[in-house]
């Protein structure tokens, strides 16, 4: 039984030590799954405008791809999705349906504005009922973070798209399941909502979380042989 806690200690260090490492080398290599994602994502934002088809079938074949879509807006349905900054001012995103003739209608983000839910924004395209053509990136919105309130349709507040959820708000029926962030059209500089806005990008962080794991562990090593070195002799 004299034993026992040595070895015990012993296996318990050697397992940190392995998990340690493991996770620093897992890190990498889903680094390397980012790095292919982002270049792939950079690829399809750099390629021309392709036409939003009438239905689609597979909305991941679309995420980050340049479209173009023509229609017209709604903005009797628009919606503003809230805490939005841009150049450290508060804002909103401006979200508004856009029917097309022959297919679902899409959820456009036209850009920013400032002030909040309820403030006025003057439309720049399509404020007549006029068909417009709007050419930007389509994005298959992801669910939030922990931290975002709750989306409140009842109440008109939104805090993050959410496809599904806005057009039964606003009774659009079918919906692409995309949402189209508008470029900065022609004549729109210095007007709100002010497009161009790039949507959300996958971060590259593995790099600094695998030096991470690797520092524990080389920091453990370092423990275990202080500790040796200290430990009494015979």
């Amino acid at each position: 039984m004299s034993n026992a806690k040595p070895v015990f200690t012993i296996a318990a260090v050697v397992a940190a030590f392995a998990l340690l490492i493991g996770l620093g080398t897992w890190q990498l290599a889903r680094r390397a799954e980012k790095q292919a994602l982002i270049a792939l994502i950079e690829s399809r934002m750099a390629a021309p405008p392709v036409p939003l088809p009438a239905v689609i079938g597979d909305a991941a074949a679309f995420d980050y791809r340049r479209v173009v879509v023509a229609g017209r807006f709604l903005h009797g349905k628009e919606m503003r999705v809230l805490n939005r900054v841009l150049d450290g001012r508060a804002g909103v995103h401006v979200v508004t349906p856009l029917a097309r003739d022959g297919a679902t209608a899409v959820l456009v983000n036209r850009g920013w504005a400032p002030g909040d839910h309820a403030t006025p924004v003057l439309p720049l395209a399509g404020a007549g009922g006029e068909r417009v053509t709007v050419t930007g990136i389509a994005r298959v919105p992801r669910p939030p973070g922990p931290f975002v309130p709750a989306n409140a349709p009842a109440r008109g507040l939104w805090y993050a798209l959410d496809i599904a959820v806005m057009a039964a708000a606003r009774d659009l029926g079918p919906v692409a399941p995309v949402v189209v962030w508008a470029d900065t059209a022609p004549g729109d500089a210095g007007g709100y909502p002010r497009g161009g806005q790039a949507p959300p990008m996958p971060q590259d962080n593995h790099l600094s979380y695998a030096l991470t794991w690797y520092s524990l562990a080389l920091a453990l090593a370092v423990i275990v042989v202080i500790a040796r070195r200290r430990a009494p002799r015979g």
